[in-house]
């Protein structure tokens, strides 16, 4: 999925959903998902390319 488009978690959440995966991966919890990219980036799979926050 990353290879498709860099994400930020939430944007791989709904794109879980989106594509019906979410009947096999449980994705109702952001913090799993933060989970495996981290583990993706601790084992050089992946890669930040930037973070950014929204101001509200």
């Amino acid at each position: 999925m990353l290879m498709y488009e860099p994400q930020h978690v939430y944007g791989l959440q709904q794109l879980i959903r989106q594509w019906g995966k979410d009947l096999v991966v449980n994705v109702g919890q952001r913090t799993s998902l933060y989970r495996v990219i981290e583990r993706l980036a601790t084992e050089g799979l992946v890669a930040v390319q930037g973070a950014e926050r929204n101001q509200a």
